[in-house]
């Protein structure tokens, strides 16, 4: 069985590298409700080629052939959609990834100069626990009565 290689993402790399502000364009794409349809293009070219192996008829001369070339073709339409997915979330997550770094960044900056460092997320009940020294009172479920 052969090892699964990490594939790097189209153009992430040399002269005709994406740049920073392409990468931020296909980041804005995949939010569009453009990009579901286009998801679906390529779900339907996926199917599409499976169905025209499938459809071959055993009877035919020619059928061993047939089935050959639509397999390679299949494959290569599916390995082809799955690199440009695999790609765009590539990039995208590189923004992503890009920004925390530079909200961590930014954030530690702040801490370091005023001495003010950023909140931790907690539950809404624990600030009136810490503030007030007092807990919440939940509502008691009531049972339902017979009739």
């Amino acid at each position: 069985m052969a090892e699964k290689e990490k594939v790097k993402a189209l153009l992430s790399e040399g002269e005709n590298a994406i740049t920073q502000v392409e990468r931020v364009m296909l980041n804005q794409l995949m939010y569009q409700p453009g990009w579901k349809v286009l998801v679906k293009l390529f779900d339907a070219v996926c199917t599409k080629s499976v169905e025209a192996m499938a459809k071959l008829n055993p009877e035919d001369a020619d059928y061993d052939r047939l089935v050959v070339v639509r397999a390679q073709n299949s494959r290569i339409t599916n390995e082809t959609v799955k690199l440009i997915r695999d790609s765009v979330l590539a990039h995208v997550n590189s923004i992503i990834k890009q920004e925390e770094k530079e909200n961590e960044e930014a954030d530690a900056r702040v801490e370091r100069m005023t001495g003010i460092h950023a909140a931790t997320p907690t539950a809404p009940d624990d600030a009136i626990k810490k503030t007030f020294g007092i807990h919440l009172a939940k509502p008691v479920k009531k049972k339902k009565e017979e009739k």
